[in-house]
């Protein structure tokens, strides 16, 4: 009997303890859950604030920035503290490891803004080591980590994160099966920072790089939509190379579903036979076979392929057939010249070309009242002034002059702290620049980098 009654005391003790671990256990659990829901609604109202400070275009507020920035820091902590706490295997483990990777890349991004690029390196780095990220977030990290650090100036550590992010997540296909283009563009990217450097041996080490990883995709991926972007990529290296007739093929070899991107690279081959290769009468017939194969819903493309047939007229010296085009397109397709006053701007030198002035003042004159902002306009009055300084025609040089002056002078005022402002000034620059006058052109370039530091 006694030993009955201590076996019975053995299995209640026993259950006990059990009972009290499962207790534990459970609320352990939910004071987890209990913290994850208060992040979870601490961070959403912050993404709330943010996206209403975005909409209101107050993040360039330092101390809306600076509060935003704090609230995310807290989050982030409170997440590294409560993981600590945490089983690795729990589902709620997992989601306050991918709320932790929301956090930090949102305080990542308000450190970059306001060029603290070691801090969002290192924000981006921490987090690299603690979370276990997978998949397109764990490639969104790699590299926006090697942005932070390239900014920071530390380009050989950003060249490693890149090389590693390249080979670790190949091919550079996301999970739903689309193109991940932020590192499908990695090779390419890598290569327009070392081209632009002075270490051409450098550029040409990644050159052949990124040519060897887009050929790989085209030979490996054959008729997925990744054969058709790497061979986008190579016709951009190829661009870059100044390599005109592989730049050709490569767009050749580019097949899309869409007619109008179709459309687009036709007259980009046709543009590069006229620009580049200067073959005119090549280029003239893609030209017109893109007219030729133009449905009604490409009439879009119409003024434009046009436009492009009139410049190769005036390459030829042409300049009553460039005009017969021009005319039409500035009386029939209005928003088509609207948008471009370049049309106007060859109406103008068509003239000019055959020396007939007087009429190419006239549309000269029409180009800068209708087009006032317009980078040709701006550029036009310094070609005028010119023009009447070489045939000594002093009194009109004069007179152009002053309306140059007066001209960027209302934009300047007119568009104070914006681009235009920027653009107004640099062109007044260049106008006392032209007329030799140093001390001026100096004043106003040390006006520019007062103004527009960045």
């Amino acid at each position: 009997m006694t030993d009955i009654l201590n076996y019975m005391k053995s299995i209640i003790k026993k259950l006990t303890v059990l009972f009290i671990i499962i207790l534990f256990c459970g609320c352990s659990n939910q004071t987890a859950i209990k913290s994850r829901y208060e992040i979870e609604k601490t961070f959403d109202q912050a993404e709330k604030d943010f996206d209403k400070a975005k909409s209101k275009k107050e993040l360039s507020n330092p101390e809306t920035v600076s509060n935003l920035q704090d609230r995310y820091r807290k989050i982030k902590n409170n997440c590294y503290q409560l993981l600590e706490t945490m089983e690795p295997d729990e589902k709620e483990t997992e989601e306050i490891q991918y709320l932790t990777y929301q956090t930090v890349s949102r305080l990542s991004q308000f450190f970059y803004a306001r060029k603290e690029y070691d801090s969002s390196a290192l924000a981006l780095e921490e987090l690299i080591k603690k979370i276990p990220i997978k998949g397109t977030p764990l490639v969104e990290t790699y590299i926006n980590l090697g942005q932070s650090l390239h900014a920071a100036g530390k380009w050989d550590s950003a060249l490693e994160v890149y090389d590693y992010a390249i080979e670790t997540f190949y091919p550079p296909v996301e999970p739903s099966g689309s193109i991940f283009f932020k590192l499908f563009n990695l090779p390419y990217h890598i290569f327009q920072v070392t081209n632009i450097s002075e270490n051409s041996q450098e550029a040409q080490i990644h050159y052949e790089y990124a040519n060897t990883y887009y050929q790989k995709l085209i030979s490996e991926y054959s008729g997925t939509p990744l054969e058709s972007a790497a061979h986008a990529n190579q016709a951009l290296l190829y661009h870059d190379k100044k390599l005109w007739t592989k730049e050709i093929e490569e767009l050749s070899l580019i097949k899309d579903s869409s007619s109008v991107t179709q459309l687009s690279l036709n007259i980009k081959i046709a543009d590069i036979y006229a620009e580049k290769l200067g073959k005119l009468d090549k280029a003239l017939d893609k030209y017109n076979t893109i007219l030729n194969t133009l449905r009604p819903e490409d009439s879009v493309i119409y003024p434009l392929a046009n436009f492009k047939i009139a410049g190769i007229m005036m390459q030829k010296d042409k300049y009553s057939k460039a005009r017969k085009i021009l005319y039409d397109l500035k009386n029939n397709y209005r928003k088509f010249y609207g948008k471009n006053p370049a049309v106007q701007l060859l109406l103008a030198r068509s003239f000019e070309l055959e020396n007939n002035w007087r009429r190419a003042e006239i549309e000269y004159s029409l180009l800068l009242e209708k087009f006032k902002t317009a980078d040709e306009s701006l550029a036009a009055y310094l070609h005028i002034i010119n023009y009447f300084g070489e045939t000594n025609r002093n009194d009109e040089k004069e007179r152009w002059i002053k309306n140059a002056q007066n001209a960027y002078d209302d934009l300047i005022e007119k568009y104070p702290s914006t681009i235009m402002e920027a653009k107004a000034l640099i062109f007044k620059a260049d106008l006392y620049k032209q007329l030799k006058e140093w001390q001026n052109s100096i004043d106003i370039m040390l006006e520019i980098f007062e103004k527009f530091p960045g």
